[in-house]
């Protein structure tokens, strides 16, 4: 025990002692180490001489000596009792993540592959489809502005006309629906991706819509 040591054992062991009283005894033995290394005596030496310092602080009436990491937790190496829980939710987080890239890939692959080419002949057939309504808006007026006389000529005029109004409508309602399907073929991916399961609601609103 060193001069350090035996002080703060002491300085401790008299903590529940007035202020002034424990200034006074602390004072009086730093003198003594003083006097004693003045001597060429050691530390060890002097606190051997001294004798224990937690016995020291009971005659003075303190409380003895009381280990200052005794309030300080202890750390254990063990691990928490939800370790096992942890790990499993890691491990679970790991699976999720794993099966979130294949479904992405698989729906690059289907959406390249399958559903670009479909949606692009869609589009072709949807284009294609506006051109003949009007295609046939545009004989009828053309027919209306030769004013080509003849009640049949006035009948396919109005014939034309009335068909390629009604052929555009129905394209344009085909067009609505094949717009809802991308739509709802986005989400279905995103929901896919996210959480593994088709997206039910949205399916439910494209088909009430």
């Amino acid at each position: 025990m060193n001069k350090e040591i035996f002080m703060t054992r002491l300085e401790n062991g008299i903590a529940n002692l007035p202020l002034s009283e424990r200034q006074e005894i602390l004072a009086d033995y730093r003198e003594h180490f003083l006097h004693g290394t003045s001597s060429e005596e050691s530390e060890e030496a002097i606190c051997a001489r001294l004798g224990d310092p937690d016995d020291i602080a009971k005659e003075y009436g303190g409380t003895g000596f009381t280990p200052v990491m005794a309030d300080t937790p202890v750390q254990s190496n063990a691990l928490p009792q939800n370790a096992p829980n942890q790990t499993q939710q890691q491990t679970s987080s790991n699976w999720d993540v794993g099966m979130q890239v294949v479904a992405g890939l698989a729906i690059a692959a289907l959406t390249f592959c399958v559903t670009l080419p479909v949606a692009g002949s869609l589009v072709g057939v949807l284009l294609a489809f506006y051109g003949v309504g009007i295609a046939l808006v545009a004989v009828g007026i053309g027919l209306g502005v030769l004013s080509i006389a003849g009640v049949a000529m006035v009948f396919a005029m109005l014939f034309l006309i009335s068909f390629g109004i009604l052929w555009l409508i129905g394209t344009a309602w085909l067009t609505k629906w094949f717009c809802k399907g991308i739509v709802w073929y986005v989400r279905a991916c995103i929901s896919i991706i996210s959480s593994g399961r088709w997206p039910e609601k949205r399916v439910s609103e494209v088909q009430a819509a």
